[in-house]
């Protein structure tokens, strides 16, 4: 490395601290950021219909609720990851939603596959 990547890389580390803190902090932001998606309430808005679909990430699988708001508007309600597409962890997905505050009351379609 030069002198002057020499000396940026340690005004860096001295701002942020090495990579292993750097990357310490980036994981408990993103914990915090998926905390905050996963458990906000869902009954601040009126969804009118709810997509469930069932996505590869990786080696893994994740099945993923979206809702349109009655504006159109698509948000994520949550995801969960999963080996394969099953009943009971969809329900059990869907339950939690529901916890969150999803009202399908009035009859909510939800379509599978997006």
């Amino acid at each position: 490395m030069t002198a002057v990547g020499d000396l940026l890389k340690e005004e860096v580390e001295m701002l942020a601290g090495s990579r292993s803190t750097v990357s310490r902090r980036t994981i408990r932001a993103s914990a915090r950021k998926l905390e905050a998606l996963m458990s906000r309430p869902l009954n601040q808005d009126d969804f009118v219909a709810v997509f469930m679909d069932g996505k590869s990430f990786a080696e893994d699988g994740m099945v993923l609720a979206v809702g349109i708001t009655l504006d159109g508007e698509k948000r994520l309600l949550g995801f969960v990851q999963t080996a394969a597409e099953k009943e009971t962890v969809i329900a059990e997905f869907f339950e939690r939603l529901v916890e969150r505050g999803l009202d399908y009351r009035q009859g909510l379609p939800h379509v599978w596959g997006m």
